[in-house]
């Protein structure tokens, strides 16, 4: 597939999401997956695993904020 129908994908995707008063994630790391992606250097496959390990780190690094909050008190 090529990268310009690879960048329309992710167009309509964006699209869709704002049409739903959602926002398209725009964390520089998934920005930077994506762009991988669009340029043919991962898969599909690759692109959703960095995603999942992104949503993990996310939950870790909230839990550990709330943890330390707690700590606080």
């Amino acid at each position: 597939m090529s990268a310009e129908k690879r960048r329309a994908m992710i167009a309509r995707a964006r699209e869709k999401v704002a049409a739903h008063g959602l926002e398209f994630d725009n964390d520089p790391r998934f920005l930077a997956s994506e762009e991988r992606w669009i340029s043919g250097e991962i898969t599909i496959a690759e692109f959703r695993a960095e995603y999942l390990d992104l949503i993990m780190q996310r939950q870790e690094d909230e839990w550990l904020k709330r943890a330390f909050d707690r700590s606080k008190r």
